[in-house]
């Protein structure tokens, strides 16, 4: 990153946030943190009409952030990044949660999946060559996340207390045909674009059932976010069938950052 694009992301700010990134001791840390929140403001202030560096949030209970005006009863946001990479998602009218995840060696898998896994979902990663427990932990996180993000809980929801399932598009976990799982206009092929590590998971994600009621899962989407070789990112509403676009940000320039 250039001085110039530090200068014009930073504008995007609130003061607020300028100083808490002097914070950052490392200087990769600091911009990441800059582009990830330059980023939200620059898109969310498409939505609500006004400069990026005037919008204001407020935090939910367990700390969820929300707009701070009439705009926040019908735009949803949620944001993560992780090592280099970032991801906003924004809703209309509904609750979303997203997550990324950058694909690294895990230690200790049998300990995470005993504690952040539902049975079946442990069962099934923990029977795969353990050259594959990594990555398939990874991603089945980053679906759990996605989802207790959308709800708004933090971890106050258990993550063992509701089941993901990565299946093969088009058949569900006995090999029959997944009800509900046809893709919609302007989805994301995820059969395509999931990147599932080989052999161990198929290429799209479905949320099983939360305390075993499979009725309460239907209602909700829940989708792979298409990226690079190296992360895990996964999307998730309380609402069927959603369509997904996924875009790139492109950052500002110094004249639209005013």
């Amino acid at each position: 990153m250039t001085p110039e694009e530090e200068t014009t992301l930073a504008a995007l700010l609130s003061q607020a946030e300028t100083e808490g990134l002097s914070r950052f001791g490392r200087p990769e840390l600091r911009r990441r943190a800059l582009v990830a929140r330059a980023a939200l403001r620059a898109i969310l202030s498409g939505y609500a009409g006004q400069p990026a560096p005037t919008l204001s949030f407020i935090h939910g209970l367990y700390g969820k952030p929300r707009l701070d005006d009439d705009v926040s009863a019908s735009v949803a946001f949620n944001v993560s990044h992780s090592h280099e990479r970032a991801v906003v998602a924004i809703t209309k009218s509904v609750e979303v949660g997203v997550d990324v995840e950058h694909l690294r060696p895990l230690r200790q898998i049998e300990a995470l999946a005993e504690r952040y896994l539902a049975t079946e979902e442990r069962e099934t990663l923990l029977a795969r060559p353990e050259a594959e427990w990594s990555e398939g932990f990874v991603r089945l996180w980053v679906c759990k996340e996605a989802v207790v993000k959308a709800m708004g809980l933090g971890l106050q929801f258990r993550p063992d207390r509701f089941e993901v399932r990565w299946e093969t598009k088009g058949s569900d976990a006995k090999g029959g045909a997944a009800k509900g799982s046809e893709s919609k206009a302007g989805e994301p092929d995820a059969g395509k674009q999931a990147q599932p590590p080989t052999g161990t998971l198929s290429a799209t994600p479905r949320l099983v059932s939360f305390d075993g009621d499979s009725e309460a899962a239907a209602g909700w989407t829940l989708a792979p976010i298409p990226d690079p070789s190296g992360y895990a990112g996964a999307v998730a509403a309380p609402r069927r069938g959603m369509k997904i676009h996924t875009f790139v940000f492109d950052a500002p320039s110094a004249t639209d950052a005013r």
